[in-house]
């Protein structure tokens, strides 16, 4: 079962952290860009997880229909 506001928590907090070790190698104007994009990568990429993971479940226990 996907739920969209965790995906959406764990990625924002996933890109916070990123962006606190790779900020001081950033200039000013581009903190912004890249926190966008490290998000979006966080956001895909724990999508993709729970697609596989409802997908693995699914399979291990398949319903009665």
């Amino acid at each position: 079962m996907r739920s969209d506001s965790l995906i959406n928590d764990h990625a924002i907090a996933l890109a916070v952290s990123i962006m606190e070790i790779v900020e001081p190698c950033l200039r000013e104007e581009e903190v912004r860009e890249v926190f966008g994009l490290f998000y979006e990568a966080c956001k895909a990429a724990l999508t993709y997880y729970e697609e596989k993971a409802d997908r693995m479940q699914r399979r291990l226990k398949p319903s009665r229909n």
